[in-house]
């Protein structure tokens, strides 16, 4: 029995039911016995069905999680016009309140810098309206809030200060 188990193994056979019975004779080398013995080897054409249906379930387990929680990837340019430096960043979408990390990809964003900022969620839907959040210093007690940016139309996001002295910012 040995070597049938040896036989399906190094020929990677996976039993099947619907498959043809074959029948063999097993010639030992620890007996002088030959003892008939059957077993079930599966078709070429049952393998291969099987592997189809089995790529066929990956493929549907595969596109079920990724269509209820995709991904999506929003970028856009800041550009710091204020004269003031900013040491942290943190978006989050409007109906939320937790801020979560610095997405801020340097150190520090001084005045006039130009920035890259990508960031990534995880979702059921693509959120497009979000909220801007930009620090002055470590305490993050002094900081800039923007609510409400579309960030699937906006590419580049400029902050000024007005000529009252109010922050401001550009949507491109």
């Amino acid at each position: 029995m040995v070597l049938v188990y040896l036989l399906i193994l190094t020929q990677k056979i996976i039993v099947m039911p619907q498959c043809r019975l074959k029948k063999f004779t097993l010639i030992s080398n620890n007996s002088l016995t030959k003892k008939n013995h059957s077993i079930v080897i599966p078709t070429f054409q049952t393998i291969v069905n099987m592997k189809k249906h089995i790529l066929l379930l990956v493929v549907l387990v595969f596109a079920a999680t990724t269509w209820t929680q995709a991904q999506t990837v929003l970028e856009f340019k800041l550009v710091n016009n204020t004269g003031e430096d900013f040491y942290a960043v943190y978006l989050t979408d409007t109906d939320t309140q937790d801020w979560g990390e610095d997405i801020l990809p340097e150190d520090i964003v001084k005045d006039g810098d130009t920035i890259d900022i990508t960031f990534d969620y995880v979702g059921d839907e693509t959120l497009c309206i979000w909220d801007l959040r930009l620090t002055h210093d470590a305490s993050e007690e002094d900081y800039i809030y923007i609510n409400e940016i579309d960030l699937c139309e906006v590419s580049i996001l400029t902050l000024y200060i007005d000529e009252n002295g109010d922050y401001g910012f550009k949507l491109d």
